[in-house]
């Protein structure tokens, strides 16, 4: 079993809102429990759970996959990628609500390695939306030198956390090729490394400059 969850890694300004985006979940996962200031507020609405029931549920998990695209910052019950000083988290991707923010990933990995006792931590999505436009020729398409910078600046983020100590096992980016998306259908290329780009006439699938990168950054870390 795993325990899934898309997260904003930068630690919100408000602990109260980090225990409400993540913790509360992973609480009764790992300890068994509800964040306390999650009970304080909602009381006795929290469904009980026996002694029996949780200890059949904690450490039933195998690894903790982690869904990252962007960080926010909460300085009280709203979300903005405003930080304190007015400035955005990051570079925004073109079109799209995902500003690039490697650090909040190195954030996120290192308070789970410290909350719940260094468990098996998996990166299931990590990616660099696109707006679709079809009137850009191809082959500036396929030059996604934007893409290969944030796969480099996040696996970079990655090794710096596995030199702290956290168990992380592997490194899945969204998705192989561009594909339908969620909430927006065929209007963004999602391809998170760039690996293809999807000709939607065609159904021909090419290699992007940043598949190349990638190929070459597993051979020499190998």
């Amino acid at each position: 079993m795993l325990l899934l969850l898309k997260l904003q890694g930068e630690l919100p300004a408000n602990p109260e809102g980090r225990d409400w985006i993540f913790i509360g979940c992973w609480n009764h996962w790992c300890l068994e429990n509800y964040p306390f200031i999650m009970k304080a507020l909602v009381g006795d609405a929290f469904p009980k759970f026996t002694n029996d029931q949780k200890a059949l549920v904690k450490g039933s998990y195998d690894f903790i996959g982690v869904n990252y695209y962007t960080s926010s910052i909460q300085p009280d019950q709203t979300y903005t990628t405003d930080n304190t000083n007015g400035k955005l988290t990051g570079e925004r991707a073109p079109s799209s609500e995902v500003f690039v923010y490697p650090q909040g990933l190195g954030h996120a990995l290192e308070y789970i390695t410290k909350e719940y006792n260094k468990p098996k931590v998996y990166i299931t999505e990590n990616g660099y939306p696109q707006a679709r436009d079809d009137s850009i020729p191809i082959e500036t398409t396929l030059q996604d030198d934007a893409r290969i910078q944030h796969i480099l600046t996040h696996l970079r983020v990655v090794s710096e956390a596995l030199k702290k100590g956290v168990n992380f096992k592997s490194y899945f980016m969204w998705s192989l090729m561009d594909c339908l998306e969620m909430g927006s259908a065929y209007n963004v290329r999602y391809g998170p490394c760039g690996l293809y780009y999807t000709d939607y006439n065609t159904l021909d699938r090419i290699p992007k400059k940043s598949a190349n990168c990638l190929t070459l950054t597993l051979a020499f870390s190998l």
